[in-house]
């Protein structure tokens, strides 16, 4: 049995000890990556895997990413997100 959760329609995550309110439309779930210039090329990217950079017992390559109420992006590793509030 699987609990089937749709993204568009969470509205708050607990995590950090505290519940964090979602906009709508804005949650999701995907690759855990830190982009910036590569340093020798501007025109690309240098791409690290910030799972790389957690104890091997907490590797982070989730990710959870929303925008809160007030218009800031959040992001953190998935499993620091303990519990969804969602609408049905």
């Amino acid at each position: 049995m699987s609990l089937e959760i749709n993204p568009a329609k969470i509205s708050a995550v607990f995590a950090l000890g505290q519940w964090h309110y979602v906009a709508p439309n804005s949650f999701v779930v995907d690759a855990y990556e830190l982009v910036r210039p590569h340093p020798i090329s501007p025109d690309r990217s240098d791409i690290r895997a910030l799972g790389d950079l957690y104890p091997k017992d907490k590797q982070a390559y989730s990710g959870a990413c929303w925008e809160n109420l007030r218009g800031e992006r959040m992001a953190m590793p998935l499993f620091e997100v303990k519990a969804y509030k969602f609408v049905w």
